[in-house]
């Protein structure tokens, strides 16, 4: 298929971006006009690699230099002035010169990116950076992540909804705009060059990889998208045909941990916080979101085996697909939220006990636990036993209000603020000391012993 090369920077050739794309067959170097370019000549804004494969196939690349908008292939006061010219609306970029004048990529002509292009010409960074050297044969260069690197495994929106203490509808609406699903990971990219296309890249948290996942591409790039918060990882990437593996580590950001898992929304882990005593709520065991009704195939596989989820715990007493309850645990235990918990009637305060007493069975994580939407219910379960391992009121309203970087949050005419009083109303029946106020309830409203208790927040939390 054709498709477009970004990030060539100046005094990039021909051959610099053939060696980065090749695969077996001829390619041709054209300028913009269609006229043939020495492929050891430096490429522009426009100018196209024709490929013909064994196979009889072909397809084009257009190159993009981020900065070159007037096609000449260098960075001057000629690109510098067109940009500002298209932002104060006097100038129009179409097609691969309006990619080339978006510095930033954000899919805007704006000030932020002739900014750029006049930090660059005062001595600042590079529009784009070096291109790095080709590997010799059968050798590998990891590109990224780079050694020691700090990741983001969030999106921005989730990092901005990690780090909010006042629960507004202003502020949601304002990251979530179409209310839509705006929670999903990015992920870490993991980039590579080698001779040779497609490799695998091997991860885990043990430096000397001793426990693994592996992750396989047609391409040198990967993308994972399961990866914990706050860790350091260590791992190699393989090509097909090297010798040698490339080996590096990396740590991850301490920011919220969304999931995909395909046909279920409003999903993330609700591990990573720190608790009052210092400790952490292990990632990893504890997952919620909405009803699994929905599930596809592939969110199957992601669920039981990316995910590793045991037990699933549905507090609407439903709403479970029927694939699941062959494959793993599926408790079915309808609660009701919020202050509803305190003077419900005694099934439901049975169900909830009984959902709780599922945490303290080490055997059971991972947990994946739902209502219908994965908001009300859900949020009351997920308040309860992160308020028994000593976990703030703010971080609690925190979680609870991610809900609404999904649709599912405003699921029945919600409002973050209206579901954060709600939340807020819920946790104020705990009195000052949030962590003693919860153990009472469970003990006195719900028949737990200090013992169950202490298996929960033994099996929920780990040394920081």
């Amino acid at each position: 298929d054709d498709f477009i090369v970004r990030g060539a920077p100046e005094n990039t050739t021909g051959n610099d971006i053939i060696q980065r794309i090749a695969t077996e067959g001829s390619y041709t170097t054209l300028d913009p006009a269609g006229f043939y370019l020495d492929p050891s000549e430096p490429v522009t804004t426009g100018t196209i690699i024709m490929y013909s494969g064994t196979d009889a196939e072909t397809c084009k690349s257009d190159i993009v230099i981020k900065g070159d908008c007037s096609g000449d292939g260098k960075l001057s006061s000629q690109d510098y002035l067109q940009i500002k010219k298209a932002f104060s609306g006097q100038h129009t970029f179409y097609g691969l010169y309006f990619d080339a004048a978006d510095i930033n990529s954000d899919g805007q002509i704006k000030t932020t990116d002739y900014l750029l292009l006049r930090k660059f010409f005062a001595g600042g960074p590079k529009i784009t950076p070096a291109l790095v050297p080709m590997p010799e044969d059968n050798e590998i260069t990891g590109i990224s992540p780079a050694l020691d690197e700090v990741v983001h495994i969030a999106n921005d929106a989730v990092r901005a909804a990690g780090e909010n203490t006042v629960y507004e509808n202003s502020f949601y609406d304002k990251l979530n705009p179409k209310k839509t699903e705006i929670y999903m990971p990015d992920g870490v990219k993991f980039t590579w060059l080698s001779r040779s296309k497609g490799g695998t890249v091997t991860y885990g948290l043990t430096p000397d990889l001793s426990e693994t996942k592996s992750v396989s591409s047609e391409n040198n790039e990967v993308v994972i998208k399961d990866l914990l918060a706050g860790k350091t990882y260590y791992f190699a990437i393989t090509s097909k045909d090297a010798q040698n593996a490339y080996v590096s580590s990396f740590t991850t950001a301490e920011e919220p941990r969304t999931l995909f898992i395909d046909g279920v929304r409003n999903t993330r882990d609700i591990g990573g916080k720190t608790t009052k005593d210092g400790k952490k709520v292990k990632q990893g065991i504890l997952y919620r979101g909405e009803r699994t009704t929905t599930i596809t195939e592939e969110g199957i596989k992601q669920f039981t085996q990316d995910y590793g989820i045991k037990t699933e715990i549905s507090l609407s007493g439903g709403d479970v697909a029927t694939d699941l309850e062959s494959l793993i645990n599926v408790q079915k235990l309808e609660i009701l939220s919020y202050n509803s918990i305190f003077n419900s009637e005694d099934v439901y305060k049975e169900h909830l006990r009984d959902a709780l007493l599922l945490l303290t069975d080490e055997n059971n994580f991972p947990v994946y636990f739902h209502c219908y939407i994965g908001r009300d219910r859900t949020g009351t379960y997920a308040a309860l036993v992160l308020a028994l391992c000593g976990v703030s009121r703010n971080d609690i309203m925190n979680d609870y209000c991610m809900s609404f970087l999904s649709s599912l949050g405003y699921y029945s005419s919600m409002t973050p603020s209206g579901a954060a009083s709600n939340m807020s109303s819920f946790l104020g029946n705990f009195g000052g000391d949030l962590r003693a106020g919860a153990r009472a309830f469970m003990k006195n409203k719900l028949g737990m012993t200090d013992d169950q208790l202490d298996a929960i927040v033994a099996n929920c939390t780990e040394a920081a």
